[in-house]
């Protein structure tokens, strides 16, 4: 067995250093397919389609003792009983060689209708294919997904829906210690990932959930708190995500994510550990995190997801994490110039008809603010150009189809490359601009390079806008402790910095200052244990941290817990005008919620009408029992150590005559607190309820001006 030194990443080899044969060759032994070029050999489970061993050509062994890969997915299926959740792994998969040659190994391992046991299988075909070219230096790894519905499943209306499907490498935590995330709170620098020994184990109080402070969330030792939430990284800039150590690095390499839902926006936790003894590399087939819609399978559908490339080296010449990093971000720009891979033979992945489509944008009514700088603005740009089928709903929550996006330069022009032949819509958001750009229609042929030309968009107005508060951009980054956003906690500090929650004055407050990131519904939300006192804000590292020290019991009747007290958002602003007739229009952009919802009245008297007058993203909102109530598509950005979810621009119009001449008053809420009455039992039993909150990317009011008089006039 291997030995590791834990300074340096060195093993005695597993097996001889492969011999340089300039060619693939591919082994059957037993359960498995060992496959093996000069650069590396890996062993797959034919019956469990895992990746059970990975070497590098120095005949170092990645994952290690505890190490092996799995799969697992999370659906929804009307043909069992309840309708609940359910998840289930591989363990029958049949394995056959598609193709093979000195150049290229192709094999697959597949489980016909995903058989859950002899007499119960899942409508839908799951094929992994395993490729190995003689010159990649890594597995090439794709799969599709296929319906399989039978005559009774059609005839009985059965619905099958894919919350979560994962593919993942396991590898001994000690052998890789570091991760690297872009896009993250760790984007761009190391971390050192807790492993077993770093968890404080007498907390158990202060979590009231058996150590956990909330989903995969624990105090470290130290006093810091880890997440694997943190984790989370922006697909458009994630083409790389790895763990490493002084002399290795172990990577999933994405060159493309058009299978993948949810546009550049999406977020996913493709690399976290735990209280185990083993890390975690995830590849994301299909997956709900923040916000995204199960996948739906219908008649007819097939998709293939992938390619990807699973990465690594032990190379003698790597000295430091560093060195290996660098390495494997090398490979992975690589990749990134070969996509689409021309040896792909799928039909439906299209690797040589593909076509792509360019314009220039500007808006007629609004200003594009070319200043924003933030996660989601790529150097040099003001937004994003998306292309999605046009059977899809919202690009942002589809998971069924392939989505395509390129960032709008600073000069307007923007181009999508690589995309599959197909209709499609375009949806396009600028920073400065509240709403969003929608064509219809975009036939992409076979090889085509189409041209929309110059594209003038008469971008909604709703009279002269009194005042903005935000920067409309998607983000909440420029409001109060929004950054740095991946931690945990956030909610614990706004009832000791806002006690009286958010009173923010239009011309005289400051959003850095005065206007807290999030709106969560209660003054004190989440776990009541959690505000005992042992939890604080360290300004030096700008995260919560916790200190046994400072706890004290809670009484039945403790001040500090307000978990029935509805957090307020007042807006304060003056008006000259008394409006008699005119309308107004409150946009409020939320770019990220949790069960959150929105109740809203100036000066005291409701502006809601859900059955009037009252939009998100365009539609009408989903029916709440109460008509004064904006129910909000829940993502998991909130509690999550997210900033961005699913972007809502809901629309609010009532009567200007609202409006007084002197001071007014909006005022936001929930339409109710985390917890009921008795302020131990929350109101609705979930995680869900209890974290409810919303992030506001920006807020402006404007009044249609055609029936107005100037006060005292």
């Amino acid at each position: 067995m291997s030995e590791y030194n834990s300074t340096l990443f060195q093993f005695k080899s597993e097996i001889d250093v492969l011999e340089q044969t300039r060619k693939v060759v591919l082994e059957e032994n037993g359960n498995d397919f060992i496959l093996k070029n000069d650069f590396c050999m890996v062993v797959v489970d034919r019956k469990k389609a895992v990746i059970k061993k990975f070497y590098t050509k120095e005949g170092n062994e990645i994952c290690g003792s505890n190490g092996n890969g799995y799969y697992l997915i999370n659906y929804t299926d009307s043909g069992h009983v309840g309708n609940s959740k359910q998840e289930m792994t591989l363990n029958n998969c049949i394995g056959t060689v598609i193709r093979q040659s000195d150049d290229i190994c192709e094999v697959s391992v597949k489980e016909n209708r995903l058989r859950k046991d002899e007499d119960n299988s899942l409508p839908v075909d799951l094929d992994f294919r395993f490729v190995l070219k003689a010159d990649s230096p890594g597995l090439y790894m794709y799969a599709i997904l296929e319906e399989d519905f039978s005559e009774d499943d059609i005839e009985s209306g059965r619905r099958f829906q894919i919350g979560q499907s994962r593919y993942s490498v396991r590898f001994d935590y000690e052998r890789l210690p570091y991760s690297m995330v872009q896009g993250g709170e760790i984007g761009g620098q190391f971390v050192k990932m807790a492993g077993p020994g770093d968890f404080n184990e007498n907390v158990a109080e202060a979590a009231g959930n058996n150590g956990m402070l909330f989903d995969s969330t624990y105090v470290l030792k130290d006093g810091s708190i880890f997440t694997k939430y943190n984790n989370l990284s922006y697909q458009y800039n994630n083409i790389m995500i790895g763990a490493f150590s002084e002399g290795a690095g172990f990577a999933l390499l994405t060159p493309s994510r058009d299978w993948a839902g949810g546009g550049y926006a999406k977020q996913d936790i493709d690399i976290h550990g735990g209280t185990g003894n083993t890390f975690i590399v995830n590849w994301h087939l299909e997956t709900g995190h923040n916000g995204t819609k199960a996948v739906d399978i219908e008649k007819g559908y097939r998709k293939i997801y992938g390619p990807i490339m699973w990465y690594a080296t032990t190379d003698k010449g790597i000295a430091s994490k560093e060195d290996a990093y660098a390495k494997v971000y090398e490979q992975a720009i690589k990749e990134v110039g070969k996509w689409p891979y021309r040896w792909m033979e799928e039909k439906d992945y299209a690797a040589k008809t593909r076509g792509s489509l360019k314009g220039s944008f500007s808006v007629k009514n609004g200003t594009i603010n070319k200043e924003v700088r933030n996660d989601l603005t790529v150097k040099d740009s003001v937004g994003w150009a998306v292309l999605s089928d046009e059977r899809s709903g919202y690009w942002a929550l589809d998971n069924n189809y392939y989505e395509f996006y390129s960032p709008i330069g600073q000069d307007g022009t923007f181009k999508i490359d690589h995309i599959i032949p197909g209709t499609y819509k375009l949806n396009i958001n600028v920073n400065g601009v509240m709403d969003e750009y929608i064509k219809n229609g975009i036939v992409i042929g076979e090889n085509e390079d189409k041209d929309l030309g110059n594209i003038l968009w008469d971008d909604p107005i709703y009279g002269r806008t009194l005042w903005t508060i935000g920067i409309p951009d998607k983000t909440a980054e420029e409001y109060a402790y929004a950054y740095p956003y991946r931690y945990w906690g956030s909610h614990l500090m706004f009832n000791r910095l806002f006690p009286q929650g958010v009173d923010f004055k239009v011309g005289e407050s400051k959003e850095a200052k005065d206007w807290f990131f999030v709106h969560m519904a209660s003054q004190t939300a989440g776990h009541k244990v959690h505000y005992n006192g042992a939890f604080y804000f360290d300004n030096v590292t700008k995260k919560l941290r916790y200190d046994a020290s400072l706890a004290a019991p809670m009484e039945a009747d403790d001040p500090r817990w307000r978990g029935n007290e509805p957090a307020v958002f007042k807006i304060r602003f003056d008006s000259d005008t008394i409006y008699e007739e005119g309308v107004g229009t409150l946009l409020i952009n939320v770019c990220g919620n949790r069960f959150g919802s929105i109740r809203a009245t100036l000066n005291g008297k409701n502006i809601i009408d859900t059955t009037e007058r009252v939009t998100i993203n365009g539609e009408r909102p989903n029916d709440a029992p109460d008509k004064t109530t904006v129910r909000l598509y829940t993502d998991g950005s909130v509690a999550r150590s997210g900033l961005v979810g699913i972007n809502q621009l809901v629309k609010i119009q009532f009567d200007a005559s609202l409006i007084r001449h002197g001071e007014n008053i909006i005022a936001l809420t929930h339409d109710h607190p985390a917890y009921g009455a008795d302020n131990i039992v929350p109101w609705e039993k979930s995680d869900f309820a209890i974290y409810a909150g919303n992030i506001y990317d920006a807020i402006r009011l404007d009044v249609d001006e055609v029936r107005n008089k100037e006060y005292g006039m």
